[in-house]
């Protein structure tokens, strides 16, 4: 919880009519969320309408143009939840939007649309786009992954930003080899003799930069949330694929 117990303009309120924004100031705001959010929003297209990357790509932008003229962003309400779960509302009505839009053009024997493959019955408002292939993953799971892999990103990119300007990346290279190395990780004694440290050497450098990259973290969430318990539902979503993927060490040594 933000110190003052206030929590801070989140992407919600930066886009919202009414607020004090003006509408260069939303567009802006529309800008950042499609550099911050675009990799979720194309993973989510490309699992609900069986679309290739490149296709995907063109979606998203479509998916920002449609947010704009219909307003639909403009709705959202920051007391209702996380705007993780309120962007997989908006990406189901823009999927049943266009699937509404290629039926049209269907019946009015225009030129042929492509068909967009997955999508359910465009009257229920409730459902969820399967994905075209049955074997392939859900829209919404594909979001999520691409989501937790997005705000992780970010923050271990701010992490290694701060401590290769404080001179100290060997912090940086050590929470990488140990926490982010491919696989089930490495050992503190691995990661140790790589670098020419102790293992208590390898332990404060894991807590300190570990630390770090979960404030990192959570003031990127801060921004996706309106309340202290969204927010540690989302941390611990987020934390808990990384904490199993951690393995144990052998010499007891290993950081809680």
């Amino acid at each position: 919880m933000p110190a003052d117990g206030v929590f801070p303009s989140t992407c919600w309120s930066r886009i919202r009519p009414g607020e004090g924004a003006g509408t260069g100031e939303r567009r802006e705001a529309y800008e950042e969320l499609a550099r911050s959010y675009d990799a979720p929003i194309r993973a989510y297209l490309r699992a609900a309408l069986g679309r290739t990357s490149h296709d995907a790509d063109d979606l998203a932008q479509e998916f920002f143009a449609w947010t704009l003229e219909s307003g639909f962003l403009g709705k959202a309400d920051p007391s209702r939840g996380r705007f993780r779960v309120f962007l997989k509302v908006a990406l189901r009505n823009f999927v049943r939007d266009a699937s509404r839009r290629e039926r049209a053009v269907v019946r009015g024997g225009g030129r042929r649309a492509v068909p967009l493959a997955g999508v359910g019955d465009p009257d229920e408002a409730a459902a969820v786009p399967e994905p075209a292939d049955e074997n392939a993953e859900p829209p919404e799971a594909a979001l999520d992954r691409a989501w937790r892999a997005a705000l992780v990103g970010r923050a271990l990119a701010a992490l290694e930003a701060e401590l290769v300007e404080e001179g100290r990346g060997v912090v940086h290279r050590v929470f990488h080899d140990y926490l982010l190395a491919p696989g089930e990780g490495e050992s503190h004694a691995t990661v140790a003799a790589r670098h020419g440290l102790s293992r208590v050497d390898v332990q404060n450098h894991l807590q300190r930069a570990r630390a770090r990259f979960e404030a990192h973290l959570r003031r990127l969430v801060l921004d996706t949330v309106s309340n202290a318990d969204d927010l540690a539902d989302e941390l611990g979503w987020l934390l808990a694929a990384r904490a199993r993927r951690r393995p144990a060490d052998p010499t007891g040594t290993e950081p809680g």
